[in-house]
């Protein structure tokens, strides 16, 4: 009998630990769920966090755009690179030219779309090669640019070029004084 009872103690300690057991499982699991619940929440928050202020950056550069547009199209920005100076006292002094910006001859003038895309891509051009150092002796006007260029000047010229044929000149060609004395070849 006394093995009975023993077997019995055993066997009742034994569902005792495995009740405990099962309790502290749930006990970790239903813990485990809650930090994971703490957690998922976090990261919802977060992710509205930065939704909110990658919204935010986009609606103040959409807000500050015509501003940095209008600034960075002046000669007087354009001429700040001290790389730039022959070229921006060249265009101060000469009467031609100084009622137009940079803009109006160095970038395309067919569309705004156009406009805008060449003016970052060149922008980001001048700002790598200042910053790095990379400028060269003599600007040499690329091939795009000339392009660029020759077809600024027809458009605001068109009278006058009328009259010529430009199929195989450049308009530097003949109006040397009219490129900042840089080489554009």
């Amino acid at each position: 009998m006394n093995s009975v009872r023993t077997i019995l103690s055993n066997l009742f300690q034994a569902i005792a630990r495995v009740r405990s057991a099962a309790a502290d499982g749930l006990a970790s699991l239903a813990e485990r769920d809650r930090s994971a619940s703490r957690r998922r929440a976090l990261r919802i928050i977060t992710n509205r966090y930065v939704l909110a202020s990658l919204a935010l950056v986009l609606v103040g550069m959409g807000a500050a755009a015509p501003f940095l547009v209008r600034i960075t199209s002046t000669p007087g920005f354009c001429g700040s690179c001290h790389v730039m100076d022959d070229q921006y006292e060249h265009w101060f002094y000469d009467g031609k030219h100084r009622m137009i910006s940079c803009v109006d001859c160095h970038l395309p003038n067919n569309n705004i779309v156009n406009h805008l895309v060449w003016k970052g891509i060149d922008g980001m051009k001048d700002v790598f090669f200042f910053y790095t150092r990379l400028t060269p002796e003599i600007i040499r006007a690329s091939s795009h640019a000339r392009r660029t260029i020759r077809a600024n000047c027809v458009r605001c010229h068109d009278e006058m070029v009328s009259r010529v044929s430009i199929d195989t000149m450049q308009c530097w060609d003949c109006h040397r004084a009219r490129n900042h004395q840089v080489v554009a070849q």
